[in-house]
Protein backbone atom coordinates (compact mmCIF):
# COMPACT_ATOMS: atom_id res chain seq x y z
CA UNK A 1 0.00 0.00 0.00
CA UNK A 2 0.92 3.67 -0.20
CA UNK A 3 3.20 4.25 2.81
CA UNK A 4 2.07 7.85 3.10
CA UNK A 5 -1.56 6.76 3.29
CA UNK A 6 -0.72 4.13 5.91
CA UNK A 7 1.00 6.76 8.04
CA UNK A 8 -1.95 9.11 7.66
CA UNK A 9 -4.43 6.44 8.82
CA UNK A 10 -2.21 5.57 11.80
CA UNK A 11 -2.04 9.29 12.65
CA UNK A 12 -5.86 9.54 12.57
CA UNK A 13 -6.19 6.51 14.85
CA UNK A 14 -3.49 7.54 17.33
CA UNK A 15 -4.69 11.13 17.63
CA UNK A 16 -8.26 9.93 17.95
CA UNK A 17 -7.32 7.61 20.83
CA UNK A 18 -5.65 10.44 22.73
CA UNK A 19 -8.54 12.85 22.13
CA UNK A 20 -11.04 10.17 23.15
CA UNK A 21 -9.68 9.86 26.70
CA UNK A 22 -8.99 13.59 27.01
CA UNK A 23 -5.63 13.00 28.62
CA UNK A 24 -2.82 14.10 26.33
CA UNK A 25 -0.01 13.05 28.71
CA UNK A 26 -1.34 9.56 29.39
CA UNK A 27 -0.03 6.43 27.71
CA UNK A 28 -2.78 5.02 25.50
CA UNK A 29 -2.92 1.52 24.01
CA UNK A 30 -5.55 0.50 21.49
CA UNK A 31 -5.91 -3.14 20.43
CA UNK A 32 -8.12 -3.83 17.41
CA UNK A 33 -9.18 -7.21 16.04
CA UNK A 34 -10.90 -7.48 12.65
CA UNK A 35 -11.60 -11.02 11.47
CA UNK A 36 -14.20 -11.65 8.78
CA UNK A 37 -17.23 -9.76 10.05
CA UNK A 38 -16.04 -9.71 13.66
CA UNK A 39 -14.80 -6.42 15.09
CA UNK A 40 -13.40 -5.98 18.61
CA UNK A 41 -11.44 -3.28 20.33
CA UNK A 42 -9.89 -2.66 23.73
CA UNK A 43 -8.61 0.73 24.79
CA UNK A 44 -6.41 1.08 27.87
CA UNK A 45 -4.65 4.14 29.22
CA UNK A 46 -2.36 4.93 32.13
CA UNK A 47 -3.25 7.94 34.22
CA UNK A 48 -2.25 8.86 37.77
CA UNK A 49 -0.07 5.76 37.95
CA UNK A 50 -2.78 3.22 37.17
CA UNK A 51 -4.20 1.56 34.08
CA UNK A 52 -7.82 2.16 33.15
CA UNK A 53 -10.05 1.06 30.29
CA UNK A 54 -12.44 2.91 28.00
CA UNK A 55 -15.06 1.21 25.84
CA UNK A 56 -15.91 4.24 23.70
CA UNK A 57 -14.62 4.34 20.13
CA UNK A 58 -15.35 7.32 17.85
CA UNK A 59 -16.72 6.61 14.37
CA UNK A 60 -13.66 8.21 12.74
CA UNK A 61 -11.36 5.68 14.41
CA UNK A 62 -13.57 2.74 13.38
CA UNK A 63 -13.44 3.81 9.75
CA UNK A 64 -9.69 4.42 9.79
CA UNK A 65 -8.98 1.01 11.38
CA UNK A 66 -11.10 -0.81 8.78
CA UNK A 67 -9.50 1.14 5.94
CA UNK A 68 -6.00 0.42 7.26
CA UNK A 69 -6.72 -3.31 7.28
CA UNK A 70 -7.98 -3.17 3.67
CA UNK A 71 -5.08 -1.04 2.47
CA UNK A 72 -2.46 -3.27 4.06
CA UNK A 73 -3.61 -6.35 2.15
CA UNK A 74 -0.79 -7.91 0.13
CA UNK A 75 -1.38 -10.56 -2.51
CA UNK A 76 -0.44 -13.96 -1.12
CA UNK A 77 0.14 -12.65 2.41
CA UNK A 78 -3.32 -11.52 3.40
CA UNK A 79 -3.58 -8.72 5.96
CA UNK A 80 -3.38 -8.36 9.71
CA UNK A 81 -5.92 -9.90 12.08
CA UNK A 82 -5.05 -7.82 15.13
CA UNK A 83 -3.31 -4.48 15.53
CA UNK A 84 -1.95 -2.64 18.56
CA UNK A 85 -1.24 1.08 18.56
CA UNK A 86 0.50 2.69 21.53
CA UNK A 87 0.85 6.44 22.08
CA UNK A 88 3.08 8.05 24.71
CA UNK A 89 4.11 11.71 24.72
CA UNK A 90 3.37 11.98 21.01
CA UNK A 91 5.42 8.91 20.06
CA UNK A 92 3.45 6.22 18.24
CA UNK A 93 4.34 2.55 17.94
CA UNK A 94 2.41 -0.15 16.10
CA UNK A 95 2.33 -3.94 16.07
CA UNK A 96 0.47 -5.99 13.45
CA UNK A 97 -0.35 -9.66 14.01
CA UNK A 98 -0.96 -11.63 10.81
CA UNK A 99 -0.89 -15.26 11.92
CA UNK A 100 -1.68 -15.69 15.63
CA UNK A 101 -5.20 -16.60 16.74
CA UNK A 102 -7.02 -13.51 18.08
CA UNK A 103 -7.85 -13.64 21.79
CA UNK A 104 -11.60 -13.01 21.69
CA UNK A 105 -14.53 -14.60 23.51
CA UNK A 106 -16.74 -14.97 20.43
CA UNK A 107 -16.73 -18.06 18.21
CA UNK A 108 -14.64 -17.26 15.15
CA UNK A 109 -15.23 -20.40 13.06
CA UNK A 110 -17.91 -18.95 10.78
CA UNK A 111 -15.80 -15.83 10.14
CA UNK A 112 -12.59 -17.51 9.06
CA UNK A 113 -13.95 -18.41 5.62
CA UNK A 114 -15.08 -14.80 5.13
CA UNK A 115 -11.62 -13.55 6.09
CA UNK A 116 -9.81 -15.92 3.71
CA UNK A 117 -12.12 -15.22 0.77
CA UNK A 118 -11.87 -11.49 1.36
CA UNK A 119 -8.09 -11.54 1.89
CA UNK A 120 -6.65 -14.70 0.25
CA UNK A 121 -3.40 -16.15 1.62
CA UNK A 122 -0.83 -18.43 0.04
CA UNK A 123 -0.12 -19.98 3.45
CA UNK A 124 -2.98 -20.52 5.91
CA UNK A 125 -1.97 -20.93 9.60
CA UNK A 126 -2.62 -24.38 11.01
CA UNK A 127 -5.04 -23.08 13.66
CA UNK A 128 -7.21 -21.59 10.91
CA UNK A 129 -7.33 -24.90 9.06
CA UNK A 130 -8.33 -26.67 12.27
CA UNK A 131 -11.05 -24.12 13.08
CA UNK A 132 -12.55 -23.92 9.59
CA UNK A 133 -15.86 -25.63 9.00
CA UNK A 134 -15.53 -28.82 6.90
CA UNK A 135 -17.87 -27.35 4.27
CA UNK A 136 -15.60 -24.36 3.69
CA UNK A 137 -14.15 -23.86 0.24
CA UNK A 138 -12.09 -20.91 -1.03
CA UNK A 139 -14.40 -20.73 -4.06
CA UNK A 140 -17.62 -20.54 -2.01
CA UNK A 141 -19.41 -17.24 -1.51
CA UNK A 142 -16.80 -14.84 -2.94
CA UNK A 143 -16.48 -11.67 -0.89
CA UNK A 144 -15.02 -8.43 -2.23
CA UNK A 145 -12.55 -6.50 -0.07
CA UNK A 146 -13.97 -3.23 -1.39
CA UNK A 147 -17.60 -3.90 -0.47
CA UNK A 148 -19.23 -3.60 2.94
CA UNK A 149 -21.14 -6.77 3.76
CA UNK A 150 -24.89 -6.13 3.35
CA UNK A 151 -26.73 -7.90 6.14
CA UNK A 152 -29.93 -9.66 5.13
CA UNK A 153 -33.24 -8.83 6.77
CA UNK A 154 -33.76 -12.56 7.09
CA UNK A 155 -30.45 -13.46 8.69
CA UNK A 156 -30.08 -10.43 10.93
CA UNK A 157 -26.67 -9.13 11.98
CA UNK A 158 -23.48 -11.03 12.55
CA UNK A 159 -21.46 -10.85 15.73
CA UNK A 160 -19.35 -7.72 15.75
CA UNK A 161 -21.82 -5.85 13.56
CA UNK A 162 -21.27 -2.09 13.39
CA UNK A 163 -23.87 0.70 12.92
CA UNK A 164 -24.89 1.45 9.32
CA UNK A 165 -26.22 5.03 9.26
CA UNK A 166 -24.43 8.11 10.66
CA UNK A 167 -26.12 9.18 13.90
CA UNK A 168 -26.85 12.71 12.70
CA UNK A 169 -28.62 11.37 9.59
CA UNK A 170 -30.55 8.82 11.67
CA UNK A 171 -31.76 11.46 14.13
CA UNK A 172 -32.88 13.73 11.30
CA UNK A 173 -34.76 10.90 9.55
CA UNK A 174 -36.44 9.82 12.80
CA UNK A 175 -37.66 13.27 13.79
CA UNK A 176 -41.43 13.23 14.37
CA UNK A 177 -41.68 9.44 14.01
CA UNK A 178 -44.89 7.83 15.32
CA UNK A 179 -45.77 4.09 15.37
CA UNK A 180 -48.35 2.83 12.89
CA UNK A 181 -50.38 1.21 15.69
CA UNK A 182 -51.56 2.55 19.04
CA UNK A 183 -50.36 1.18 22.34
CA UNK A 184 -46.66 0.83 21.53
CA UNK A 185 -44.16 1.84 24.21
CA UNK A 186 -40.43 2.44 23.87
CA UNK A 187 -37.83 1.62 26.50
CA UNK A 188 -34.13 2.15 27.10
CA UNK A 189 -32.51 -0.39 29.43
CA UNK A 190 -28.94 0.03 30.67
CA UNK A 191 -26.88 -2.21 32.90
CA UNK A 192 -23.21 -2.81 33.65
CA UNK A 193 -21.27 -6.01 33.26
CA UNK A 194 -20.21 -6.96 36.75
CA UNK A 195 -16.74 -8.02 35.66
CA UNK A 196 -15.95 -5.10 33.36
CA UNK A 197 -18.18 -2.28 34.61
CA UNK A 198 -18.95 -1.47 30.98
CA UNK A 199 -22.45 -0.47 29.99
CA UNK A 200 -24.72 -2.60 27.81
CA UNK A 201 -27.62 -0.58 26.37
CA UNK A 202 -30.82 -1.99 24.84
CA UNK A 203 -33.64 -0.09 23.12
CA UNK A 204 -37.01 -1.87 22.83
CA UNK A 205 -40.19 -1.33 20.85
CA UNK A 206 -42.98 -3.17 22.71
CA UNK A 207 -46.60 -3.55 21.56
CA UNK A 208 -49.73 -3.27 23.69
CA UNK A 209 -49.59 -6.97 24.62
CA UNK A 210 -46.00 -6.64 25.93
CA UNK A 211 -44.43 -8.39 22.93
CA UNK A 212 -41.10 -7.15 21.62
CA UNK A 213 -41.45 -5.88 18.05
CA UNK A 214 -37.98 -4.44 17.46
CA UNK A 215 -34.81 -4.29 19.54
CA UNK A 216 -31.41 -2.60 19.29
CA UNK A 217 -28.43 -3.38 21.55
CA UNK A 218 -25.03 -1.75 21.99
CA UNK A 219 -22.21 -3.83 23.51
CA UNK A 220 -19.14 -2.67 25.48
CA UNK A 221 -16.81 -3.80 22.67
CA UNK A 222 -18.35 -1.18 20.37
CA UNK A 223 -20.44 -3.56 18.27
CA UNK A 224 -24.22 -3.59 17.96
CA UNK A 225 -27.06 -6.05 17.43
CA UNK A 226 -30.68 -5.84 16.35
CA UNK A 227 -33.74 -8.01 15.96
CA UNK A 228 -37.27 -7.59 14.65
CA UNK A 229 -40.29 -9.59 13.62
CA UNK A 230 -39.32 -8.93 10.01
CA UNK A 231 -35.98 -10.69 10.48
CA UNK A 232 -36.76 -13.39 13.05
CA UNK A 233 -40.41 -14.15 12.32
CA UNK A 234 -41.20 -14.92 15.96
CA UNK A 235 -42.52 -12.97 18.92
CA UNK A 236 -40.70 -12.50 22.20
CA UNK A 237 -43.03 -11.74 25.09
CA UNK A 238 -41.85 -10.02 28.23
CA UNK A 239 -42.52 -12.12 31.32
CA UNK A 240 -44.21 -9.18 33.01
CA UNK A 241 -45.44 -5.80 31.92
CA UNK A 242 -42.30 -3.64 31.89
CA UNK A 243 -41.83 -1.35 34.83
CA UNK A 244 -40.11 1.97 34.19
CA UNK A 245 -37.83 3.00 37.03
CA UNK A 246 -34.56 4.69 37.90
CA UNK A 247 -32.31 2.60 40.14
CA UNK A 248 -30.02 4.59 42.40
CA UNK A 249 -29.50 2.10 45.21
CA UNK A 250 -27.07 -0.24 43.45
CA UNK A 251 -24.35 0.87 41.07
CA UNK A 252 -24.70 -2.13 38.76
CA UNK A 253 -28.51 -2.49 38.86
CA UNK A 254 -30.33 -2.19 35.50
CA UNK A 255 -31.91 1.14 34.70
CA UNK A 256 -35.05 1.31 32.57
CA UNK A 257 -36.63 4.51 31.27
CA UNK A 258 -39.41 5.14 28.79
CA UNK A 259 -38.29 7.10 25.72
CA UNK A 260 -40.02 8.79 22.81
CA UNK A 261 -40.82 6.84 19.61
CA UNK A 262 -38.48 9.06 17.60
CA UNK A 263 -35.63 8.35 20.05
CA UNK A 264 -36.02 4.61 19.45
CA UNK A 265 -36.36 5.11 15.69
CA UNK A 266 -33.11 7.10 15.62
CA UNK A 267 -31.26 4.20 17.28
CA UNK A 268 -32.92 1.70 14.91
CA UNK A 269 -31.88 3.65 11.81
CA UNK A 270 -28.39 4.24 13.19
CA UNK A 271 -27.77 0.51 13.72
CA UNK A 272 -29.70 -1.07 10.84
CA UNK A 273 -30.03 1.60 8.15
CA UNK A 274 -33.48 0.08 7.49
CA UNK A 275 -36.43 2.46 7.15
Amino acid sequence: MDVAKQQELIRIISEGLVENIEATRAEVVGVFTLLGDLAFHKISYQADGEWRSDSKLPEAIRGAVAELKREMYAVGSGTWLSMQISVLNGDVSTTFEYDEMPQVVESITSHLGIELRRYPRARVPQWMLEELDESWSPDREPDSRNETRDLSRIQGPSSGYLPKMPREEAEASARGYLPEEDGYIYLKISHEYVSERDVLESFLEVDGDCYEVRKVCYFPNGSADWASLASDGAYVQLSEEPVVYESRSAESAPRCVEILPEEFQAEWLHVTGLH
